[in-house]
């Protein structure tokens, strides 16, 4: 056995196994780090080679295999989605709600009220509601018809001048119930009627309303005499609605149906009869590049076509008197 063991010692295999061992035990231990973050540096920076890796292998996998449309069309859906309810959720909260007295709601943005009313302007900066959280309005004072139109033209942002009369709206001008109801609703809400233009839509209204109204206004300027012919034409660019407004009566005169077509002949025959001082070719020419009047292109018919509020609104630019309210 010794003599076994001595050979065992001497085969040269051992004594490198050995010379391995010694070696390893005469090398320096390096101190423990006493930083938990430093524990485990080298296992997360092998993690982080890895996750490296991934990501450089999804972005090869991205470039040669790009997404579905349907994945494409599926996100773009949901992310419109998200903001369509955002901009729902910022519209609602921004809402004014205004109870009438007959118990009708108009619900109106903030934004509008205080461009056209003073009265909201002061009530929407001070946060004057008498409901606070769902910024709730009542007006029980005024009268619902006119209240309503007003605030509907408001509403409109466009001076849709057919919102600010109502069934039953009376144009009586020895009894202007309706039209002093207008007048309680714009001094009430402090109206900013130079930006709304009620004044100038009431006029329109009542022109198209009214038989005869604009003929007695123009006959009280002098424009026209009692029999209603043509005493001379409105000058200077003050006067230019007022020339509209002539041209407007001529031809209401002569075509009181709107679309229904004359000859050139009847209607200068016509023409000359209520303003024999007149050229008539140059008033025709006039008359079609006001609006007023329609022609076909070899000028051998002519026709009125139906006036409405809004055309005569364009022409008026602040010109007309204020005694409608």
């Amino acid at each position: 056995m010794v003599l076994l063991s001595k050979i065992f010692c001497c085969h040269p295999s051992y004594q490198q196994l050995a010379k391995s061992v010694n070696d390893m035990a005469t090398q320096p231990v390096p101190p423990r780090s006493s930083n938990p973050e430093a524990i485990g540096t080298s296992a997360r920076s092998k993690e982080n080679q890895q996750t490296s890796a991934h990501e450089d292998e999804l972005a090869t996998k991205s470039a040669t295999h790009p997404s579905s449309p349907s994945e494409t069309v599926s996100s773009l859906e949901s992310f419109q989605e998200g903001e369509g309810n955002k901009s729902n959720a910022e519209k609602l909260s921004s809402l004014i709600t205004i109870s009438l007295r007959d118990k009708t709601d108009i619900h109106i943005p903030e934004a509008l009220l205080m461009k056209y009313s003073q009265f909201f302007h002061t009530m929407i900066t001070k946060n004057q509601f008498s409901e606070s959280v769902t910024h709730a309005v009542e007006l029980p004072s005024l009268n619902p018809c006119a209240a309503r139109a007003v605030l509907t033209f408001i509403l409109d942002d466009q001076n849709n001048s057919s919102s600010l009369t109502w069934d039953g709206f009376d144009w009586n001008e020895n009894n202007n119930s309706s039209v002093n109801a207008l007048r309680n609703v714009m001094e009430y809400l402090q109206i900013n009627d130079g930006a709304l233009r009620i004044h100038e839509t009431l006029y329109a209204l009542k022109i198209l309303a009214v038989p005869n109204f604009l003929s007695r206004e123009l006959t009280s300027k002098g424009y026209f005499n009692d029999s209603g012919r043509l005493v001379h034409l409105p000058r200077g660019k003050k006067n230019r609605i007022w020339k509209f407004f002539v041209y407007m009566s001529l031809v209401l005169n002569v075509l009181p149906m709107a679309e229904r077509r004359t000859d050139g002949v009847a209607l200068a025959k016509f023409l000359g009869e209520l303003a024999p001082d007149v050229n008539v070719v140059e008033l025709r020419r006039d008359f079609v590049e006001e609006g007023l009047l329609r022609r076909t292109g070899n000028g051998s018919e002519y026709w009125r076509p139906t006036y409405t509020a809004e055309m005569i609104v364009a022409k008026m630019k602040g010109g007309v008197p204020r005694k409608i309210i």
